[in-house]
């Protein structure tokens, strides 16, 4: 590990795909389902790598080059080189995880504390068993505080996760049902998610919490090292009051008055989690409220789009009953003089749980029809479902939609899309 370590100290930064090799970058060659990072040391070298890892001993006997350190795993190496640097690190790690608003929030509490700290925070969604630790391994001399995002799919991970990360402070954003196919249940989700309470607990860090959260004050009862936030109980570290009846989440703290440029009443708790952190992190009310207003959403989450005369909803990278429910409830019952249509597309990674969720959703449409002017739902998922509806249409794919709006463009309709990254509803935007 030492050596390793000094590899890559002297690099400029841990890369794991020869298409984005760059001069001097520590090249770790990792294997998946269909590529073998082996095959390519001599390529990465060659464009500039500084120096290699591998595991196949027959590259490193065949290249014979003082660059490449021969390792059992790759992977594991990565890890565990992760994990020496994490441990040297002497920060405030913050370790988030949640099935709905992780990234959001964590892309708020980025810029919370950035109005006053140098603060890393995990670039984009890289929050799986390869993400955390080259995350991780962004992590210099010169940042005061740490975000890491966290996800998971199956039960373990998250404590896996925590070894690599060591957080001091951690947050879950909420429990619902996302990833069924991998855990296998409910309770298994809620287990998985607690990890992170478990990990913090145990290495007597402090828990960040929604106090109006059942799920999650069952799994902290006996812990007192906890700062809270809270809709209902001003007696919490950071009470707040909701604005509602708008496009915006907005939140009123300490008689200040928040608007973000978030989409629904949801994103309220996100916003007050960030707000709770800055708090227990000593940033000033000040800062952390305009850093909050001032944050603008992208990457398909929660954003507000003007297109020509529409307005788009657009929180199309990722969806399941939860959030899926939640969204529709904020979007039907908004009040707005435009027509209001819903694009939705399948929930993924459901499982056996698929027909009778993505069933559930088209019930919950069924019975609010009046409410809004039409529903698109794309995807084999909805298509299963036996339950049909005049307001309520059926698409296999995003291509099959697009065939039946050309001939009669939208205009002047606020619409709203949501679903799983796989059916990239983003495609549509080009049509209104």
């Amino acid at each position: 590990m030492e050596q390793l370590y000094k590899l890559y100290k002297q690099s400029t930064g841990i890369c794991t795909d020869t298409r984005k090799v760059y001069s001097g970058c520590f090249f770790v060659a990792l294997k998946g389902a269909n590529f073998d990072g082996n095959l390519y040391v001599q390529k990465a070298l060659r464009l500039g790598a500084s120096s290699a890892i591998t595991d196949d001993k027959s590259v490193y006997d065949a290249l014979q080059d003082d660059r490449i350190v021969l390792v059992e795993d790759c992977l594991v190496g990565l890890q565990e080189l992760a994990r020496y640097h994490r441990e040297k690190l002497d920060i405030p790690v913050i370790g988030i995880t949640g099935t709905n608003g992780k990234t959001t929030t964590k892309e708020l509490c980025l810029a919370v504390l950035s109005s006053e700290l140098n603060c890393y925070a995990t670039k984009g969604n890289l929050n799986n068993h390869i993400g955390v630790p080259l995350s991780i391994l962004e992590i210099n001399d010169d940042h005061e505080v740490a975000i890491i995002e966290m996800g998971a799919n199956h039960v373990g991970e998250i404590a896996d996760l925590c070894v690599i990360a060591q957080p001091n402070i951690g947050i879950i954003t909420n429990v619902g049902k996302a990833h069924l196919e991998g855990y296998g249940s409910f309770e298994n989700i809620i287990k998985t998610k607690n990890e992170l309470y478990c990990y913090v607990k145990d290495n007597a860090g402090c828990i960040i919490y929604n106090l109006d959260d059942t799920i999650l004050l069952g799994l902290i009862q006996d812990y007192s090292d906890r700062f809270s936030y809270s809709r209902k109980d001003y007696t919490a570290d950071f009470s707040y009051q909701l604005i509602g009846d708008s496009l915006y989440a907005g939140i009123i703290h300490n008689d200040r008055e928040l608007i973000s440029q978030l989409f629904g009443d949801y994103n309220a708790e996100n916003i007050a989690c960030a707000g709770a952190l800055g708090m227990k992190l000593n940033i000033s009310v000040t800062n952390i409220l305009l850093a909050i207003e001032n944050y603008r959403p992208g990457n398909n989450r929660s954003q507000l789009l003007d297109r020509g005369s529409n307005k788009l909803i657009l929180d199309a990278y990722n969806a399941n009953p939860t959030s899926m429910s939640n969204a529709i409830t904020q979007f039907v019952e908004l009040k707005t003089s435009l027509k209001k249509i819903l694009i939705l597309g399948d929930m993924l990674e459901l499982g056996s749980f698929s027909q009778i969720e993505h069933e559930k959703i088209i019930h919950y449409l069924a019975d609010r029809t009046a409410l809004f002017d039409k529903c698109y739902l794309v995807g084999n998922e909805f298509s299963k479902c036996k339950i049909r509806s005049s307001s309520i249409l059926f698409f296999d794919t995003v291509t099959d939609l697009k065939r039946a709006l050309l001939p009669n463009p939208l205009k002047s309709h606020l619409l709203f899309l949501k679903g799983s990254r796989g059916i990239r509803l983003e495609d549509l935007i080009e049509l209104f």
